[in-house]
């Protein structure tokens, strides 16, 4: 199960999402999760909604993925079981600049977002970048991964 980190939403935020809903005929559901969700994405063990391609991430513990990286991740993955390389690079690209910049990306939730780029990385091919991710992932200051040394140990 996908939860958002947050279970009641007072009166006023509600407010402001369905303002904000209001002005656009047509809102995908990416954007829906860029501009609606404050909280992160809570990934839980045997759940059906976690990606296959992160079940590892969540076979010792749930995991919390800001909105920004869960939704980048779920573009790529999307556009590459499509076959749509152009929107796939470009999916990759923005997962990578949102935890490069670190937008809206708590400490304690660094290295889950560069296992997540890894993992993106490697399916796209690009296996060096990917080891990259997991280093870095392994430097992290507070919460570090638990699948981190499994994927690193998968690459080599």
């Amino acid at each position: 199960m996908v939860r958002l980190h947050r279970v009641d939403y007072p009166n006023d935020e509600i407010m402001i999402y369905s303002h904000a809903c209001s002005h656009r005929s047509e809102i995908s559901i990416s954007d829906k999760i860029r501009l609606f969700t404050i909280y992160s994405i809570r990934l839980l063990q045997y759940s059906p909604l976690t990606p296959n391609e992160l079940k590892l991430e969540v076979q010792l513990s749930e995991i919390y993925v800001p909105p920004l990286v869960m939704c980048n991740c779920l573009r790529f993955l999307c556009y590459s079981h499509l076959g749509d390389d152009l929107k796939k690079q470009q999916a990759l690209q923005d997962l990578r600049i949102t935890i490069q910049k670190r937008n809206a990306l708590p400490i304690n939730q660094l290295s889950d977002s560069l296992i997540i780029l890894g993992v993106c990385y490697k399916l796209n091919g690009n296996i060096e970048t990917a080891s990259q991710c997991y280093d870095q992932a392994l430097l992290c200051e507070g919460r570090l991964c638990t699948s981190t040394r499994i994927r690193k140990l998968q690459i080599l």
